[in-house]
């Protein structure tokens, strides 16, 4: 258990326990946990949950090894079926194996990045064992997806923010958080890209088996959590416009994450391509051949929140399809549409009059993980930030 003794631990290493639950979460963290691994007076440890321990998904945990990150403990939050029931169960389970973690690992403080419930399962474990939340990336919206609620469940239970952008910022101010916890440090996702070896068009061929056409489309459709289908008929007009589009144009798809209708949006998405050869999905692109990939093509395709935060740093388009990212911060490389068929290729013809260009991006620019590890070096006593008081934001 913690000790809320502002005297102990002074002059220890302080134990960062990084929990990451999948791709869509590692991306991000990684510049930050490479900053975290080199630093003098912190020490990282990492769990890896969710995604990153299902075949189906790449057995992505691989991937973290290979990076030379410790992964010092593995907690199972995998739903058994694809229903909102199993997902609620498998959440219930995650807060339980995640305590038992927390148990072992005795880390001064948790780090975690975004809104999935594998997080709020590690969150909420945190919490009720007296052990700081350090939150990336809060105060963000998705109206379309149960992600918002439990980003903004999250942030509640943080004891230090970092939010990507000012608007994040202020909507954590007003659920009561206190402006010296707050510190607005851009999208670590964007460091990724910085200065990052990219694949080129033969080793990006080479790696998803398929060659690229004159014109390609990264296409990703998560399930839209809020729906009563998961998206599954927005899905199915966005393909039926799609199946318009000849040999000429390729379509590369990955995977929708491990959510509730997941399994039935891939299960769509492969029979969709097996009809055609200029058709490729893939299960896990990892992070060299998505970027890589997202840099090359036309425009990226679906309701992927990198469509908003990566792909305008790489000067990719986007065609932004259907509710999920509802009311997200956006720039001008995004076209957003609903999930009706004349609208859809109405953004597709808007995406080609953008092409490619650098496009300013409003998460931030590139620096991110510096600033975090700096904050983070420069608390004086982790289990002090315990004790929180709502703060009155005024109201205009």
């Amino acid at each position: 258990m913690i000790d809320l003794d502002p005297m102990i631990r002074q002059n220890e290493r302080i134990k960062i326990c990084v929990v990451t639950g999948g791709r869509s979460d590692y991306g991000p963290l990684r510049p930050v946990l490479e900053k975290l691994k080199h630093s003098t007076k912190l020490d990282l440890s990492v769990v890896a949950a969710g995604m990153h321990l299902c075949k189906e998904f790449g057995s992505t945990v691989d991937n973290i090894i290979a990076d030379g990150f410790p992964v010092d403990d593995r907690v199972e939050v995998i739903p058994v079926g694809d229903s909102f029931t199993d997902m609620a169960e498998a959440s219930g389970m995650g807060t339980a194996r995640f305590a038992r973690c927390f148990e072992r690992l005795k880390p001064v403080a948790v780090m975690v990045l975004g809104d999935r419930f594998e997080i709020f399962a590690a969150a909420s474990a945190a919490t009720l064992m007296r052990i700081p939340v350090v939150h990336l990336c809060g105060g963000d919206v998705t109206e379309g997806a149960i992600d918002d609620v439990l980003r903004h469940a999250v942030t509640k239970m943080a004891h230090l923010h970092f939010p990507s952008n000012t608007q994040s910022a202020d909507r954590i101010l007003q659920m009561g958080e206190a402006p010296d916890r707050i510190e607005i440090v851009g999208s670590p996702g964007i460091d990724a890209i910085m200065n990052f070896d990219f694949l080129d068009r033969t080793e990006i061929e080479a790696r998803l088996e398929f060659a690229l056409r004159a014109r390609n489309y990264l296409v990703t459709f998560h399930s839209v959590t809020l729906q009563s289908d998961h998206g599954l008929q927005d899905l199915k007009t966005l393909l039926a416009v799609l199946e318009d589009f000849g040999e000429d144009t390729g379509l590369i798809f990955s995977m929708p994450n491990m959510d509730a209708g997941g399994q039935q949006l891939s299960a769509m998405v492969q029979q969709f391509v097996s009809e055609r050869e200029n058709r490729v999905f893939k299960a896990n692109l990892g992070q060299a051949l998505y970027l890589s990939t997202l840099r090359a093509v036309d425009a990226v395709v679906g309701n992927s929140s990198s469509g908003l935060s990566e792909a305008p740093s790489l000067g990719t388009a986007t065609v932004n399809v259907g509710r999920r990212q509802a009311n997200r911060l956006r720039g001008c490389s995004v076209i957003d549409c609903p999930a009706d068929s004349a609208r859809i290729r109405a953004a597709f013809v808007d995406v080609e009059k953008l092409g490619s260009k650098v496009f300013e991006n409003p998460y931030g620019d590139g620096k991110s993980a510096p600033r975090i590890v700096a904050a983070l070096e420069a608390v004086p006593n982790f289990p002090m930030l315990l004790r929180k008081s709502f703060y009155e934001a005024s109201l205009i």
